[in-house]
């Protein structure tokens, strides 16, 4: 299983993946650094990924709800 983490907190992508990597012994987790990524552009791939935990509130104004809205 793949999980990306979407979360403009550094401290809140570590602490979620320490307890999903003790949880869930074969899962891969990879942390988007959106702070410094930004929003994914039209090419990511998020097929990629089995599960996908999104904040709401990604900083700078960007709002994860939309996020959804625009890729789905």
């Amino acid at each position: 299983m793949k999980i990306l983490i979407i979360d403009d907190s550094e401290f809140f992508r570590g602490l979620i993946s320490k307890y999903l990597l003790k949880e869930i012994p074969d899962v891969e987790i990879v942390e988007y650094k959106v702070e410094d990524l930004g929003k994914p552009g039209k090419n990511f791939i998020w097929s990629d990924y089995d599960v996908l935990l999104l904040d709401y509130n990604l900083g700078n104004g960007e709002d994860g709800l939309a996020w959804l809205e625009e890729f789905r």
